[in-house]
């Protein structure tokens, strides 16, 4: 292993010298997840300074409550059954949550600067721009990615977790093939009701964090709204649950019908071929009957038309 880490620094510094580039982003979830110590991040600071003339650490933070609902519904989506509850702030917290630590860790480099990870407050509502905007006016080329792994609702986790307890995640020690588009089907269902956590719960938690939020903000000048959300709480109902079925159906509703359209079209196509113009129109026609707004004349000209 030793040697092995040698040769990367090594092919590494001369990768990086060699280069006719002058500003290099490094991103990796892994520097925020097992760099946890001052011994590792001032080994990290050494090697880096022996190549770079200046460093700058740009942080993202997100409100605590968030981040541990979000960190919930990862698992729910992973196939997770348990209910959500949150973490016991009198007890010792994963250290994503200490905010103050990992700042001042990060701070052997010489520049470090804090942002807050709220779509209301990035530039374009992008974290890609809003992290261009901050590095390098260079980096504005950078193309952003859909979004990933959002947040499911209250109602949505509540729904999800009770299709995990009959579809569970692995099955015959695979991925079970039957939860196929599953979740991103209740991702575009997601109503934003409820996000299971009481008010007074909420207020709770996120005092316990006030102090270390208060001492960030203050030092790099970020202001008394800084981690202050406005995010909507309270626990769901049993309408909103209702709610987040209904929207659920909807969406597998419309996703079988764009295949079933998808394949008549096709089956259409091949008997248009083969001078059945008559069957096509009934195919197509058979689709309106089963409840599928289809303009058949429209169709037909269009598969004319594209040979």
């Amino acid at each position: 292993v030793s040697q092995s880490i040698d040769t990367f620094k090594s092919k590494f510094k001369e990768y990086i010298l060699e280069s006719e580039q002058t500003v290099f982003v490094f991103s990796n979830e892994h520097l925020h997840s097992r760099i946890t110590s001052e011994t590792e991040v001032a080994r990290l600071a050494d090697f880096l300074y022996q190549i770079f003339d200046t460093i700058t650490v740009v942080v993202y933070l997100r409100d605590q409550l968030e981040l541990a609902i979000s960190h919930y519904s990862t698992q729910v989506k992973g196939g997770a059954t348990h209910e959500f509850v949150l973490p016991d702030v009198s007890q010792k917290l994963p250290h994503y949550y200490n905010y103050k630590r990992l700042i001042d860790l990060w701070s052997t480099f010489d520049d470090i600067i804090v942002r807050e990870f709220d779509r209301n407050k990035l530039v374009e509502g992008d974290i890609v721009a809003d992290f261009s905007s901050v590095v390098s006016k260079d980096l504005i080329i950078i193309k952003s990615l859909p979004s990933m792994n959002e947040s499911l609702d209250g109602a949505s986790l509540t729904l999800l977790r009770m299709i995990n307890s009959k579809l569970p995640f692995i099955k015959n020690g695979k991925m079970n093939p039957d939860r196929y588009r599953l979740v991103p089907l209740l991702e575009k269902s997601s109503t934003n009701k409820g996000i299971l956590v009481e008010k007074e719960e909420a207020i709770e938690f996120r005092n316990a964090f006030r102090k270390d939020n208060d001492y960030i903000s203050e030092k790099f000048s970020l202001g008394k709204e800084f981690l202050l959300k406005n995010t909507k709480i309270g626990s769901f109902v049993e309408e909103d649950l209702s709610e987040a079925i209904s929207s659920f159906w909807l969406n597998i509703t419309k996703h079988i019908n764009y295949i079933e359209v998808n394949n008549a079209k096709l089956k259409a196509k091949i008997l248009l071929d083969n001078g059945k113009d008559k069957d096509a129109r009934a195919l197509l026609y058979s689709l309106n009957q089963g409840g599928v707004t289809l303009d058949v004349d429209s169709v037909i000209n269009e598969i004319k038309n594209d040979g």
